[in-house]
Order: C-alpha cells, then sequence, then structure tokens
C-alpha cells in the first residue's frame, strides 16, 4: 500500500469510528437553533473548500440572512482560546488565522466565531446580539464541518476533486457520504468513479480576474496545492517566471516577505499572492504595491437548480 492510502485507511477508520458513536448516541450531537450548511472535505486539503463558503455567505447575505460562519481558525491564537469577528472589524490573522481573515474581507457582513469549540462561539455571538436587540442569526455556515459531529447539520455541502485515496490523504471514504449530500467537483473534469451516482451533484470552475497586459510574476503560494494552484493561474493568462510554494497556513515573517519583493524587482517581476497569503501579508505592513492578488471567483457550470434546491429552497 502507498503512504497515502495507509494514511486514508487510518483516518477513515477513526472518523468512521466516531461517526457511530455520534449516532448511537453515544456523545450528544447539538442542534443550533437555526439552520446550520456545512462545508467540507473528504481529502486533507486542496479541495477548494473556503472559496465555497465564501460563496454560500455571500448568497446568504443577498438574500436578506443574518449569517455565522463557524470556523475552528487553524493554527491562530483563536483556535485554542475563542473569538469573534464582528462585521466590518478590523481583524489580525495571527489571532483568527488567514481562512477566517479573507473570508472576512470578502463577505464582512457575517458575523465569525473563531475556535475549537465551536458551539461555545456560537452562543458568544447570540448573546451579543441579544445584548443589542439586534436581530438572531438565521444561517450557520459550518467551515470544514464534515467531520465536526458535534454539532447537527440541515446539509451537508462536500467539496470533491478527481482526486482518488490513491493519490491523496483522505479523512473520510466515499460511503461517509450520506445521500442528502450537496457534492461540489472543484477540481477535476468529472467525478470519481464512487461518486457518478450521487442525486446531488454540481460541478463548479474557479474563474480569475484576465492579468494585466505585460506583466510578469513571482508567485509566492502557501496553500495545500501549490503546483495545481499556479497550473490553474498559468491556465487564466498570467504569466509566471518564477516561484517559491511553502506550506498551508504560512506563518510569514516581514523579513522573508520583503527578501521576495527584492529578488522579484531584481528580475523585473512582481509578487503575486493568492487572498489567502495576501491578508497575511497586509497584516505585516508589506504595502499592497509591491504585490498583485488573485482570488477565484467561483462559477457554477452543471447542476445550478440542484444549488439552488438545497440551498435556498426552503428561503
Amino acid at each position: 500500500m502507498t503512504t497515502s492510502q495507509v494514511g486514508s485507511a487510518l483516518w477513515s477508520t477513526v472518523n468512521q469510528t466516531s461517526r457511530l458513536f455520534y449516532r448511537s448516541g453515544l456523545f450528544v450531537t447539538t442542534r443550533l437553533p437555526c439552520r446550520v450548511i456545512s462545508v467540507g472535505n473528504l481529502q486533507a486539503g486542496g479541495a477548494g473548500k473556503t472559496p465555497l463558503v465564501m460563496k454560500i455567505a455571500r448568497e446568504a447575505v443577498n438574500l436578506g440572512l443574518r449569517v455565522c460562519v463557524l470556523s475552528r481558525g487553524y493554527r491562530s491564537v483563536w483556535e485554542k482560546t475563542g473569538g469573534v469577528v464582528f462585521p466590518e472589524q478590523i481583524v489580525d490573522p495571527a489571532l483568527c488565522g488567514d481562512e477566517v481573515t479573507l473570508v472576512h474581507a470578502e463577505v464582512p457582513e457575517v458575523w465569525i466565531g473563531v475556535g475549537a469549540d465551536r458551539i461555545s462561539q456560537f452562543k458568544k455571538i447570540s448573546e451579543t446580539l441579544k445584548g443589542q436587540n439586534q436581530k438572531p442569526i438565521d444561517l450557520v455556515i459550518l467551515d470544514d464541518g464534515f467531520q465536526h459531529f458535534k454539532l447537527y447539520r440541515d446539509l451537508d455541502v462536500i467539496a470533491v476533486t478527481d482526486a482518488t485515496p490513491d493519490e491523496r490523504v483522505f479523512r473520510d471514504s466515499w460511503n461517509a457520504i450520506p445521500d442528502d449530500a450537496l457534492l461540489v467537483l472543484t477540481k477535476g473534469n468529472s467525478f470519481p468513479a464512487p461518486l457518478q451516482r450521487h442525486p446531488h451533484r454540481v460541478k463548479v470552475s474557479y474563474s480569475f480576474l484576465k492579468p494585466p497586459a505585460s506583466v510578469h510574476y513571482f508567485l509566492v503560494c502557501g496553500l495545500a496545492n501549490p503546483v495545481q494552484a499556479k497550473a490553474a493561474l498559468e491556465t487564466a493568462g498570467y504569466s509566471i517566471r518564477s516561484s517559491v510554494f511553502l506550506a498551508d497556513h504560512r506563518l510569514y515573517q516581514v523579513d522573508e516577505c520583503n527578501h521576495w519583493v527584492r529578488l522579484a524587482k531584481e528580475a523585473g517581476l512582481k509578487i503575486l499572492l493568492t487572498g489567502k497569503d495576501a491578508v497575511k501579508w497586509a497584516a505585516l505592513g508589506i504595502s499592497s504595491v509591491e504585490y498583485d492578488v488573485v482570488e477565484p471567483e467561483v462559477k457554477i457550470e452543471q447542476g445550478a437548480e440542484i444549488w439552488r434546491s438545497l440551498l435556498w429552497q426552503s428561503t
């Protein structure tokens, strides 16, 4: 067996066991006083989950809903201590995490509860709204929630790619996906064979703004799959002459950022960052003049009616 297969088998077994404990009632699942949509994935990283969170949040806000995103805030201070990002608040990615900062920047109207104890963060937000005599939360979006069994979900949105457990480490097996889940193919041309007959399948594409003419880039990329990100940008027309690939959720330092800016200038290039990296550079005080930011727009290619029906039919 490959390393990916072994890792997938072990991780899937752990999650399947936990799932059985919760379904049997041995562990308690909490139901919140509002609708809960989970956005999760099977493979460990690189499935394009965060853009889906932002798309659903933006659609919900446009429908007039008061939205709360609950996120673990991976590798942030608040992952352990907990914290709340208020609408329109200035945030620090070191406190709340890069993905939370990006969601807040793209959909500033939402409340975001950050921390491993997501139920406690929801309670903090609810108590704050009640104390201000404001309308309560209508919708919770549970970020990275498919393996978060403590909360009841009304709908699971699962980002999948054409990768398999032979190629990538998976946190869950194919048969963990319920029939009423919404599957979203985020990367690849077709759903993996075990999912071909699932009743609720949607295919999306991640499109980028047209790149500036005659600009050549130095890509600095801290994502789960930077090679794939670079390929997608080049397909979209970005001229990437040099690149640095870093671990997902990279904790940047000012000196290294300035070093890459100097290297880019010496080579006649401009720094190019994804949104998740750019929020951390901005927090370090690196001038936005020094880099361009690219963040994909999620477009539904197939299954728009399924998307609307499962997400918003009851709204």
